[in-house]
């Protein structure tokens, strides 16, 4: 699952593409020809960061990466259905409000009817990618 609006114009200064893939990197990462610049505790605690803004309140980050990981069959997908439908249309889940953004499905190893039969049971009414 990919989030588009996770590029943000922090972000989108440094994207690029390689072999028609496209790449980006936050302005903040530090690695950058193999080179690390760790910072101290201290640092990280004294930099101004702006306030986060949140896709889905408390969870997931508007400029973040989620990855959901666990062993087959464990309900992975029907989470990430019941999120990106929630988000898709604004609504509050799981006790927490959401962010209506545009979300591009990746359904690798499912088939594309299973895809729109979940979604319409679960109520999507507009378009995942907007």
């Amino acid at each position: 699952m990919y989030f588009n609006s996770f590029v943000d114009q922090e972000t989108i200064g440094t994207m690029g593409q390689e072999n028609g893939l496209i790449r980006c990197a936050p302005r903040e990462l530090k690695l950058c020809a193999g080179k690390f610049n760790p910072i101290s505790l201290e640092e990280l605690l004294q930099k101004g960061w702006p306030k986060t803004e949140w896709i889905l309140e408390g969870y997931i980050p508007q400029g973040g990466l989620v990855l959901f990981s666990g062993h087959p069959k464990s309900g992975k997908s029907t989470l990430a259905s019941f999120l990106v439908t929630a988000i898709t249309k604004g609504e509050t889940i799981i006790g927490c409000q959401t962010h209506s953004v545009p979300i591009l499905w990746l359904g690798l190893e499912e088939r594309m009817q299973d895809i729109g039969n979940r979604f319409k049971n679960l109520g999507a009414s507009r378009s995942l990618s907007n």
